[in-house]
């Protein structure tokens, strides 16, 4: 999921099928034609600096696909810091975990199979959090928020970003129109409503919310980006 949103339609088409019985050749010829942009891309580089780790960081990526984001932010938390890549497709998992076997950042990167309204981590146990092009797949935004407020600890903060097809501005929004045909309309309806995103956050108790539509690495997205109260703030 964290990646670059070529696989967006394909996964609405198979993506709660591959959750449930990991098919691995359907996995295979939905994702490895693109897995170039699943395993690195500007959209997840600029991501992570936004969220700027700091060293001794524990770290969470939503969605994390293959890892297009998570082996950056690896780096970037020094050997005292940890990354939890919370990932529920089977098939993504696995590669996730093969990377990990060749990366130097390797013991400091968990891949766990889970999704964002059920998240398998403990309580006040996250510096910051992020997802790319995940909101589009939550089935419960509330339940989904609730858990990331229950996991990040005091201070902490959150970066979610999905790109904005439905933005003539995108590089791919001709060709999204196209293959969505007269069905490009009910593809409007799996975006998230800005607004609605920025209450459920302000409603959780989080602070300093800020959602809204912008470009990141020259791409159009729908983004919130927030803090909770630290240790003396509360």
């Amino acid at each position: 999921m964290n990646d670059e949103h070529d696989h967006h339609d394909d996964h609405h088409e198979h993506g709660h099928r591959m959750h449930q019985d990991g098919t691995t050749w359907q996995a295979m010829r939905t994702y490895l034609p693109r897995i170039r942009s699943f395993w690195s891309n500007d959209l997840n580089s600029a991501v992570v600096d936004l969220l700027a780790p700091a060293e001794g960081e524990t770290l969470l990526d939503i969605g994390a696909g293959m890892g297009a984001a998570t082996f950056d932010a690896a780096k970037r938390v020094g050997r005292k810091g940890s990354v939890i890549a919370i990932e529920p497709t089977p098939f993504m998992r696995r590669v996730l975990a093969i990377r990990r076997l060749g990366s130097r950042s390797r013991s400091r990167i968990t891949a766990i199979d889970g999704r964002a309204e059920e998240l398998p981590v403990g309580t006040d146990m996250v510096s910051a959090a992020w997802a790319v092009n995940v909101l589009h797949h939550l089935s419960d935004l509330d339940a989904a928020v609730l858990e990331i407020r229950r996991v990040l600890a005091p201070g902490g903060r959150v970066v979610l970003v999905d790109e904005d097809f439905d933005d003539p501005d995108h590089p791919r929004y001709e060709e999204m129109k196209a293959r969505h045909g007269q069905k490009h309309g009910d593809h409007e309806h799996l975006m998230i409503a800005i607004d609605e995103l920025g209450e459920s956050f302000t409603a959780a108790g989080f602070r300093d919310v800020v959602a809204r539509l912008d470009q990141v690495a020259e791409v159009p997205v729908r983004m919130l980006t927030a803090n909770l109260l630290g240790p003396s703030e509360a």
